[in-house]
């Protein structure tokens, strides 16, 4: 009786476990001629720049402003670029999700990861240095569309920027 219950345990464990592993991130071996260039586009970004803009001072009103994103993707995967005024160091180009992740339109087609913001993003406005981060997109109509997402260990990622898009630049 008790294999009986254990039966749908193990069906959970089962389709959640194909489910996560549907949206790993993985390497890439050869990098899509589309996907290989210089890369220029904008992203809005609250100030001061925090991890938690619940941390804000009182007294201190969030504001936005617009910085640069700036990506070089090369055929070996590694990217490089910058965000405002921080340097993009040791990144790299992964695949975010498998067929059954876009079957299931969960997560992006490819992230850029393993890498670090190195400087501050806006001078002044900024608060820790390195930052990781990451940078999930999709490519759509010839542009990388996505965000910049902030990441601390043990937590959420924080958006730093939604809704970019990066078109190709000669």
């Amino acid at each position: 009786m008790k294999e009986m219950r254990f039966f749908p345990v193990l069906l959970v464990i089962a389709v959640v476990g194909g489910l996560l592993a549907g949206c790993l991130a993985t390497p890439i071996a050869v990098v899509d001629a589309a996907l290989v260039g210089d890369w220029q586009g904008e992203c809005r970004i609250g100030l001061p720049v925090l991890f938690d803009p619940g941390e804000i001072p009182e007294g201190v009103e969030r504001t936005y402003t617009t910085v640069s994103l700036d990506l070089t993707i090369h055929e070996d995967a590694t990217v490089e670029g910058a965000l405002g005024e921080a340097a993009i160091d040791g990144s790299v180009l992964k695949r975010n999700r498998s067929e059954l992740g876009r079957a299931l339109n969960m997560a992006s087609d490819y992230i850029v990861t393993d890498g670090v913001l190195s400087g501050a993003i806006v001078p002044g406005e900024d608060e820790g240095d390195p930052k990781q981060f990451t940078i999930p997109f999709d490519l759509v109509d010839g542009q990388l569309e996505g965000g910049v997402m902030w990441v601390e260990p043990a937590k959420y990622p924080f958006p730093l920027c939604t809704q970019v898009a990066l078109a190709r630049t000669p």
